[in-house]
Order: structure tokens, then C-alpha cells, then sequence
């Protein structure tokens, strides 16, 4: 069987647009993560986490990873006692989740701007390399729906003022009881 010229180009064109097609559709689930990870606020694991402090205008929490129980946390200040894990494994789900789409850099802005002066909440961690790192949570946005914060970390917006959602607000506002396990 013998095919015309023109036959020929047609097939070899449309076996090259598939395979482009098909390449293209490869690559496309890699450049969306290597984007989350662009907007990602800690490089972090959460098995990497060790310790984690809490510094409020009238209260300071820290926690320490237990080491005999990898999802085990207890409260080491203000008191001694067992943590709640689930207060503990959401606020670890922002630190090593936790994104922001916006970075704010304004010229001549000072801190007070953004209500990072007397930041409402800082939250430290240190992780198993002895690396810490820690946000500065500010004031909301006018429309309630983000807050300011400052990032202080080995990512590309350390010391950078960005947004971020309100639920860290809600992870660290929690009535002190509810920072320790029930018995």
C-alpha cells in the first residue's frame, strides 16, 4: 500500500502533536507543586518539629515533641502536663503547611503599619536539626479575612511581611485549658 506525500506529512504531524500533547501533560503536575512550594512559609516536615513556643501579650506556651511517642506532645511552660493533640497537630498542619499569596513590601513602611510591633501572637519552632524558625502574627486585614504576618526562616520570604489566613489566628487564641490534655 502506497500513501501520498501529503498523507504522510498529515500523520507524522499529528503523531507529533500527540506526543507534545502528552509531554506537556507530564510536566504539568510539577510545575504546580514546585508553585505551592514557592508559597509555602516553612520548608518543614512535621516529624522534623521538636519543639514549638508560643509567645502571647500574657502568656508563653511552649511544647516539647515526646520522644518515645512521635505524635506525643507535652507542656513544659507555663506548667508541666500532657498536651492536647489536637491543638498541637493543627497548629504543626500551618506551620508545615502553611501558605501565603501575597508578600507585602511597601516602602517606608514601618511594623506598626501591620500591627507587627506588638505582634498579637509569635510562634517559634525548633526542629531536629536545631534550626528555628518563627512568624509574627499581626493585625487583620480591613476586611477581616487575612492577617499580617512576619516570617522569620531559611525561606525566600524571611523577614518579609506577607498575608496569611486567619486560622493561625485561631490556632494560637485558645483559652490556656484547652492547650492540655483531658483527662
Amino acid at each position: 500500500m502506497k500513501l501520498k506525500k501529503t498523507t504522510w506529512i498529515l500523520v507524522t504531524t499529528a503523531f507529533l502533536m500527540v506526543g507534545w500533547v502528552g509531554i506537556s501533560e507530564l510536566t504539568r503536575p510539577r510545575q504546580e507543586e514546585n508553585k505551592i512550594a514557592e508559597q509555602k512559609i516553612f520548608n518543614v516536615e512535621q516529624s522534623q518539629i521538636q519543639k514549638i513556643i508560643i509567645d502571647q501579650k500574657d502568656l508563653t506556651l511552649e511544647f516539647i515533641q515526646n520522644a518515645d511517642q512521635e505524635d506525643s506532645w507535652s507542656m513544659v511552660q507555663p506548667e508541666q502536663a500532657l498536651a492536647d493533640d489536637a491543638a498541637i497537630a493543627f497548629l504543626a498542619d500551618l506551620l508545615v503547611g502553611g501558605t501565603s499569596d501575597r508578600i507585602i513590601a511597601p516602602e517606608g513602611t514601618t511594623l506598626a503599619e501591620y500591627g507587627l510591633d506588638k505582634p498579637i501572637a509569635t510562634i517559634s519552632f525548633v526542629t531536629t536539626e536545631g534550626q528555628t524558625s518563627k512568624i509574627a502574627l499581626g493585625q487583620p486585614t480591613i476586611d477581616d479575612s487575612l492577617i499580617y504576618a512576619q516570617v522569620f526562616s531559611d525561606t525566600p520570604i524571611n523577614n518579609k511581611i506577607v498575608l496569611v489566613a486567619k486560622t493561625w489566628q485561631y490556632a494560637v487564641e485558645r483559652d490556656f485549658q484547652e492547650w492540655k490534655r483531658k483527662s
